[in-house]
């Protein structure tokens, strides 16, 4: 044990604490250190698990804003495309609006050129409109004057209008025969509508009557098989005559424009004769004659249009077709006659008795005989 001395001549001996009791209060102030850092510990802990927990909310807020925004941001997007859509719409609409301005406003300047034409054009007509309106009052002072010419004319008028009446009632009309100093004239409707007349001495038509009484007289027959068998038959191409119509055939054929056309003009000539007896087969007429007695029968009829047929200045086949309109695609009988013709270009079957149908069609079966000049 050792002993220290303090100031002054004299000293008290004094002990020193043990080590054991340093140890002893280290550690006590060592816990005391230890649990007021663990107190601070505890409470940062609690501050900080409270800024956690708070930070943990925030974090949930914050997500669900995420959530929202995310949603919000898929909503914005197809908004967006939906304005990208409008604003490409829009854009092309724009564009189209753009010329349709720039084409309204070049019709607008045209249309501004045309008013200003047409403002000069008003003033002119409206200085055409005073003269005219001088020349009614002359004109208007004239028709005073021309009024009692026109009140005569009317009177002048209604009478010949009854003349005009009561000839449509007892004139002859088409076709007809005039007699006058030995010439007889045939009168029928022409090609553009009007009278036209086919003048022959009289002796011609006695020569003509007396040609074809001899062959009334003296009948000419032809051989035809009909049903298997050789059969006489009249021979119709003796009253042929077309030197009977030389003087009116070759103008109507030049005046036709066609083929077509000149065949057509000889059947409505033809066809205006009306007096259709029936087929009978006993007494052909000259083609003159059938003209002056109105018609006849289909061979009459047929010899005439065959006659003027080959009138014309061509070279066409020209054939009478004897057949059975009862049975015109097997014939069993001969009961009818009517016209073949072919100019080379086209071939006609030609109905002469008929005012509306003039062909007949080209299957039919017949007895053709050949007639070309």
């Amino acid at each position: 044990m050792q002993y220290a001395a303090s100031g002054g001549s004299s000293s008290t001996p004094r002990r020193l604490p043990s080590f054991t009791s340093l140890i002893a209060v280290f550690s006590i102030l060592f816990l005391i250190g230890l649990s007021i850092y663990a107190f601070k510990v505890q409470q940062k802990r609690d501050l900080m698990q409270g800024e956690y927990d708070s930070l943990q909310d925030n974090y949930a807020s914050l997500n669900a804003a995420h959530e929202v925004s995310v949603q919000e941001k898929a909503q914005l997007k197809t908004q967006l495309d939906e304005l990208w859509a409008d604003y490409d719409y829009l854009n092309k609409a724009y564009k189209d609006l753009s010329k349709a301005y720039l084409d309204l406003e070049a019709r607008y300047n045209l249309l501004a050129a045309n008013n200003t034409n047409l403002d000069s054009q008003y003033e002119a007509l409206l200085t055409d409109y005073g003269i005219l309106q001088g020349k009614y009052t002359d004109l208007k002072s004239e028709y005073g004057a021309l009024s009692g010419d026109y009140d005569e004319l009317v009177a002048k008028y209604t009478n010949l209008y009854g003349w005009y009446e009561w000839l449509q009632t007892n004139a002859i009309k088409p076709p007809y025969i005039a007699i006058h100093n030995r010439q007889v004239a045939i009168g029928f409707y022409g090609p553009s509508g009007k009278v036209e007349t086919m003048t022959k001495d009289i002796s011609e038509l006695e020569h003509a009557i007396t040609l074809a009484e001899n062959h009334r007289n003296n009948p000419p027959y032809t051989l035809l098989v009909l049903n298997g068998e050789t059969v006489e038959v009249l021979d119709l191409r003796e009253f042929i005559d077309p030197d009977a119509f030389n003087d009116y055939i070759p103008d109507l054929y030049r005046r036709s424009v066609s083929d077509d056309e000149f065949i057509l003009n000889v059947w409505r000539i033809v066809s205006q004769l009306n007096d259709y007896a029936g087929d009978i087969f006993d007494a052909p007429r000259h083609p003159l004659e059938t003209f002056l007695l109105g018609g006849g029968d289909s061979e009459d009829t047929a010899i005439l249009l065959t006659s003027m047929i080959l009138a014309a200045p061509v070279d066409w086949d020209v054939k009478l077709v004897l057949m059975d309109t009862n049975n015109p695609y097997a014939a069993k009988e001969i009961n009818h006659v009517i016209v073949y013709v072919n100019t080379g270009s086209k071939q006609y079957l030609i109905e002469s008795t008929s005012s509306s149908d003039m062909l007949w069609p080209a299957d039919i079966e017949g007895w053709y005989l050949d007639v070309s000049r």
